[in-house]
């Protein structure tokens, strides 16, 4: 069962599994969000992003919103990704310690080191 603390009132309750770990200080916000079975989102705030089935996010900030950007870092080293509107965390992949924003139908695989991104 999914703590309803962790999700905000516009999040499509039918869109997160319930058999997904969302722990820690997550936030998850936004219509489009998904949260597959086996996935795990600890500590992290998602906006309109999907976390396919056994992907890992944690500690990190994966959002879609505005025009896509440069990539540059944030004050604290981490790696910011941007670049359009739907980020998706593919099946079996890890995210930890990033902000991704803006991404349009990008991914992170499991087998690249590097978010990827395909128009």
């Amino acid at each position: 069962m999914i703590d309803e603390r962790h999700l905000g009132g516009d999040v499509d309750r039918s869109k997160i599994s319930p058999d997904a770990e969302i722990s820690g200080a997550t936030y998850l916000t936004g219509l489009r969000t998904t949260v597959a079975p086996g996935a795990v989102v600890r500590d992290a705030r998602l906006h309109d992003a999907a976390v396919e089935a056994g992907a890992k996010v944690v500690d990190s900030i994966v959002v879609a919103e505005g025009p896509p950007r440069s990539h540059d870092c944030d004050a604290a080293g981490r790696t910011v990704v941007s670049g359009a509107e739907y980020p998706r965390i593919a099946q079996g992949a890890e995210v930890s310690g990033s902000r991704a924003t803006d991404l349009c139908k990008a991914s992170v695989s499991p087998s690249r080191a590097a978010f990827t991104a395909s128009s």
